[in-house]
């Protein structure tokens, strides 16, 4: 069978590993979740922007909320996690005063911040997300408690 020069040729879909499809939807969520916030971003859009079918956000994080704890929230927890392991590696036996020590600390959380500023602005532009069944039925501000109470236990030391 011949087909004419000016028939389209059928696309050819190649399939890609799940770990590439997961790495896509989660690179376009952050992204359209820290331009439009949470309630803007729809998951029809993040699949678009990701090139894939919207059905396989269902299928690899349930609903728009375990996309969401997924691409902003537990990145950030473990952004922060680190954060806090590295800080208290580096500064445990420091004599430094708790002054200087505080603004060291300071200045170190502010770099981080700008650093993941999509993520900040996503986990701030997310008012709606905790009205949302999440998967986990947890809210955002889980993401801070564990290295809060981290730091809080480091500072009194």
């Amino acid at each position: 069978m011949t087909v004419a020069k000016d028939q389209a040729t059928p696309a050819v879909r190649v399939r890609r590993p799940s770990a590439v499809v997961r790495g896509l939807l989660l690179d376009s969520a952050r992204t359209l979740f820290a331009t439009r916030g949470y309630a803007g971003a729809s998951t029809r859009e993040i699949a678009e922007q990701a090139g894939v079918r919207e059905a396989l956000i269902f299928r690899h994080f349930g609903n728009k909320a375990g996309l969401f704890r997924a691409a902003v929230v537990d990145e950030f927890r473990g952004i922060i996690e680190g954060f806090v392991d590295d800080w208290e590696a580096t500064h445990e036996s420091n004599a430094m005063s708790t002054y200087d020590l505080t603004g060291a600390w300071i200045s170190s959380l502010h770099a981080l911040m700008r650093e993941h500023r999509e993520l900040v602005v996503a986990l701030i532009t997310a008012n709606a997300f905790d009205d949302e069944a999440d998967p986990d039925g947890l809210p955002i501000t889980d993401a801070f408690a564990r290295p809060i109470r981290r730091l809080e236990k480091f500072t009194r030391r």
